[in-house]
C-alpha cells in the first residue's frame, strides 16, 4: 500500500506541474513525460514483485527528479490538487496522502475539463501516457492505472473513521471561505466542496 502511495505521488508532483496555466521549456515538458512513463512501467513491477531492484532503483530516481522542480521549469507551481489533499488528511488523519492524491486528481481533472487550456494538456497526456485521443479517456486510464495498484479512486473508498464532512474539508481548505488559489478555474469555498463531490 505504502508502494502504491509513493507511486501515485511521484507522479502527481509531475502532474500537476505539466497541468499548468503557464508555458515551459519543451526539454522539461519532453524530460516529464518520459518520467511519468518510467513510472507507470515501473510501479506496476514495484506492485507486484515488491523485492524487484530495477523497480524501485527507477522510482527513486524518477522520485528525486519529480520532486526536485525539474519537470516544471518555467511554470507556477500551484500544486492545487496536493492543497486539496493536505485539507482532506488534515480533517482524516487516517487518510494516506498518496491514497488522498489518487482519489482527488481524476477529480480535480473533471473539474477543469471544459477549460480549453487544461483540456489541451489532458489530452496531451492521454495520448502520450496510454496512446487515448481524448483527454477524458486519459483521465479514466489512469484513474484504472491507481486501482490496478491498490489505490481508491474515490471518497466511499477511503476508510475514514467518522462520516464524510464535504463542508468541514472545504472550510479548511479556503481557511473559511478567505482563500482563493489562482487556477484554470479559481479554487474557493464553493470549488472545493464542487471537487469533493465529483470525488465521492
Amino acid at each position: 500500500f505504502q508502494t502504491g502511495c509513493g507511486i501515485v505521488d511521484i507522479l502527481m508532483h509531475t502532474l500537476e506541474r505539466f497541468v499548468n496555466t503557464t508555458d515551459s521549456c519543451m526539454l522539461s515538458e519532453q524530460f516529464a513525460i518520459g518520467l511519468m512513463k518510467t513510472v507507470l512501467h515501473y510501479g506496476k513491477i514495484a506492485i507486484s514483485e515488491p523485492t524487484n531492484y530495477e523497480a524501485r532503483a527507477n522510482l527513486m530516481l524518477a522520485s528525486s527528479y519529480s520532486h526536485n522542480g525539474l519537470t516544471g521549469l518555467g511554470k507556477k507551481q500551484f500544486m492545487r490538487v496536493h492543497g486539496l489533499e493536505h485539507s482532506l488528511s488534515g480533517c482524516y488523519d487516517e487518510v494516506a496522502h498518496g491514497a488522498g492524491l489518487s482519489v482527488l486528481w481524476p477529480a480535480w481533472c473533471l473539474f477543469v475539463l471544459d477549460e480549453p487550456r487544461a483540456h489541451a494538456q489532458l489530452k496531451v497526456l492521454a495520448k502520450e501516457l496510454f496512446n487515448k485521443d481524448s483527454a477524458l479517456e486519459g483521465i479514466m486510464e489512469l484513474k484504472k492505472y491507481f486501482k490496478e495498484i491498490g489505490m481508491p479512486v474515490s471518497l466511499s473508498e477511503l476508510e475514514l473513521t467518522r462520516p464524510l464532512d464535504i463542508e468541514e474539508i472545504a472550510l479548511s481548505y479556503s481557511k473559511n471561505k478567505t482563500k482563493i488559489v489562482d487556477d484554470f478555474k479559481p479554487i474557493d469555498y464553493k470549488a472545493c466542496v464542487e471537487i469533493f463531490n465529483i470525488a465521492k
